[in-house]
């Protein structure tokens, strides 16, 4: 997916009702917000050392700064990006539970 694409589908994603149950959930728990939000990226940059590791990988949760990147060129529906974008708000929620 390109990242305009990847973009848009953030868009409507952050109003579904899975994701919208899980940011109340992460709100309640007092955890805060995330911090640099949720973004769309390339995560396959070889010469970037903070991006090693994350070929293949369609998200990730980034704890230091709080906040959740997905990566585009590995996401090609609107429903990989919601399956995604549930399971790092599900790791975000558990690592507020730490």
């Amino acid at each position: 997916m390109q990242q305009n694409t990847c973009d848009e589908a953030l868009a409507v994603a952050l109003y579904s009702e899975r994701v919208q149950t899980l940011l109340r959930a992460i709100k309640v728990m007092g955890c805060g917000a995330l911090r640099k939000g949720i973004s769309c990226r390339v995560c396959d940059k070889p010469d970037d050392p903070y991006y090693q590791g994350k070929a293949n990988t369609q998200g990730y949760f980034d704890s230091k700064h709080r906040r959740v990147v997905l990566c585009c060129e590995q996401i090609a529906t609107q429903k990989d990006l919601e399956d995604t974008l549930v399971h790092e708000l599900v790791c975000r929620w558990w690592a507020c539970h730490l």
